[in-house]
């Protein structure tokens, strides 16, 4: 009887591994890509630069996000230096327009423009588009790996026309909650930047990292952005997502 229930255990374990296993690069990407689509969001949070030399700059925003992250809107509230900073994305990024009150003008980013630094950080435009990971890239599974002790999909992705402009990038997926926990950003070859995530907390229907540290490994600065309140699937006005809003005081 013993020996029948420790078959038992080793072929209920076999099968939830070759399950495991059967997960493809699409599927898991897919996954990821549904739980970073959220119908809408609306969140506090800061923003802290760090240079080389440890000198720290530190930005506090507004976010606001509708129709699964298709629309996008950061409001800067601190410090008076950038206060009243918009940043409008609509299209998953494909548009991008920016405002300040300085010059009380809304400027539309042309497409070279998105690999820019937004607000002198370590994240470019680029990087906070939302992305079809199937479309975007030409991805490949290299193997498991963990991260802070989770077992992560070690994922290779080569971007295609429509994705960001980077050589490659490798995600490192968690295995159960399927977010993306570490990502390097590669050109030719080199290293160029690490994401890492933490935090990870579920709210609503989503899992959420509330901490992020996006580190540059070529001049040694890092930028680390950390959520301080967020609330899931609300209302939010159309008119928000909107050129006309941008200059609204």
């Amino acid at each position: 009887m013993k020996t029948r229930i420790i078959l038992m255990f080793i072929i209920l374990f076999a099968i939830t591994t070759v399950e495991a296993q059967e997960l493809t690069v699409k599927e898991i990407l897919n996954k990821v890509e549904k739980n970073e689509k959220i119908s809408s969001a609306k969140s506090t949070a800061k923003q802290t630069m760090i240079t080389s030399k440890g000198k720290k700059r530190t930005l506090t925003m507004e976010s606001y996000a509708k129709d699964f992250n298709d629309k996008q809107l950061s409001i800067y509230t601190a410090p008076a230096r950038v206060k009243g900073d918009k940043i409008l994305m609509l299209n998953g990024g494909d548009d991008i327009w920016f405002y300040t009150p300085k010059t009380d003008r809304v400027r539309h980013l042309v497409s070279n423009a998105r690999k820019q630094k937004v607000q002198g950080s370590d994240i470019s435009y680029q990087d906070m588009e939302q992305r079809d990971y199937n479309k975007d890239f030409n991805s490949k599974i290299l193997g498991i790996e963990k991260i802070n002790g989770i077992n992560c999909y070690k994922i290779e992705a080569i971007p295609t026309e429509t994705g960001p402009d980077y050589s490659k990038l490798i995600f490192f997926v968690d295995k159960t909650k399927f977010i993306i926990l570490k990502a390097e950003f590669y050109e030719d070859g080199d290293l160029l930047k690490t994401l890492l995530s933490s935090d990870v907390a579920k709210i609503g229907n989503y899992w959420i990292a509330k901490k992020m540290v996006m580190t540059n490994n070529q001049t040694g600065s890092k930028t680390i952005f950390e959520i301080i309140d967020t609330e899931m699937d609300v209302e939010i006005d159309d008119y928000k997502f909107t050129t006309n809003y941008l200059k609204r005081k």
